[in-house]
């Protein structure tokens, strides 16, 4: 059975489980997929940065993307952007390290989205790349860009939705100063306090008091919590909008928004790609390995399971401790 989630793209919450997908016989089969926080940002941000691109659907319909692995009919493997489904249809041509999707429709896809590489090692840490790949990677460049930046001399940096992993991402690779504080919602602050990667933790409903000269890095892409956050320092505070967990409330606009995929392209301009590729394993490793005993993995299999676990997230119910693996076909060998 061929099928795939979309969603309205007017109203992330009005979806469709697809089944009438006519696709080439040499399609690929969706192994399975890591459902987090990143899926709901790129549902919600995809016409803004080109994810609603990547698997067209028919409108108002868009079909979001997910870091998977996909088998191919040639017997390979390969991991990238998914689709919510059971099928893909890739047209992909050799490139250093891997392939390249070539289709017309992801032309104007920034080129680390359309990038596909070869699955490797056990299985286990297949899915610690599927899980904390992404995070990992806007960890190390936004940890390094703000490094370069001086923080943009704030003495304190304030993480909002301090539980996700995207926002853990980074703070696990924050040493030293400037401070680096907490914003989570109260059923999640047990979670934040035990991982204990932030020097104090506070909740939405009794946010710190901040002073001017705060950084905050926004993972929330919540405009009406900001305000509040700002208060009266609209002049000074800088903000730096990254991600849209409070998906009922959310947008990735501002001053500064961190896409991280530019900021990739300039470090492999820079340093080389072969740098790169190591300190991305390395900082993939150092999350895996730090965050061993956070999470709980849980499997979640067909396409009902996974349209109720991806309206889950979007209701903010799943807890910060849990790891979801949708597998479209159910478990893997």
């Amino acid at each position: 059975m061929t099928w795939r989630y979309e969603i309205n793209r007017n109203n992330l919450r009005s979806y469709r489980i697809n089944r009438g997908l006519a696709l080439p016989a040499d399609s690929a089969q969706v192994l399975h997929f890591a459902l987090t926080a990143n899926v709901v940002t790129y549902a919600l941000t995809g016409g803004q940065f080109g994810y609603w691109h990547l698997f067209p659907a028919e409108g108002p319909w868009i079909a979001p993307p997910a870091w998977g692995e996909a088998h191919l009919t040639d017997g390979s493997t390969i991991y990238g952007l998914v689709p919510v489904g059971s099928q893909v249809h890739l047209e992909l041509e050799p490139a250093r390290g891997g392939c390249r999707e070539t289709s017309a429709h992801r032309a104007g896809v920034n080129p680390g989205y359309n990038r596909y590489i070869p699955a490797t090692g056990s299985l286990r840490e297949r899915e610690d790349s599927m899980l904390f790949r992404p995070l990992a990677v806007l960890g190390l460049v936004l940890e390094r860009w703000l490094r370069e930046e001086n923080w943009f001399g704030a003495t304190q940096v304030l993480v909002t939705s301090a539980s996700s992993k995207t926002a853990l991402g980074y703070a696990i690779r924050h040493e030293g100063r400037p401070a680096l504080v907490a914003l989570t919602s109260a059923q999640n602050r047990e979670f934040v306090d035990r991982i204990g990667l932030y020097d104090c933790v506070f909740t939405y409903d009794h946010p710190p008091r901040l002073a001017d000269d705060t950084l905050i890095l926004d993972f929330t892409g919540n405009a009406e919590l900001i305000g509040r956050l700002r208060g009266g320092c609209e002049g000074s505070m800088r903000i730096v909008h990254i991600g849209a967990t409070h998906a009922d409330r959310a947008s990735l606009e501002g001053e500064t928004v961190f896409f991280a995929p530019e900021r990739i392209g300039q470090e492999i301009a820079a340093h080389g790609l072969e740098t790169f590729e190591r300190d991305r394993a390395a900082a993939i490793s150092k999350f895996a390995a730090r965050s061993v005993d956070w999470y709980v993995r849980e499997y979640v299999d067909g396409p009902n399971a996974i349209a109720d676990a991806f309206r889950n997230l979007l209701a903010g119910t799943v807890s910060p401790e849990r790891l979801l693996i949708a597998r479209p076909q159910g478990a893997l060998a």
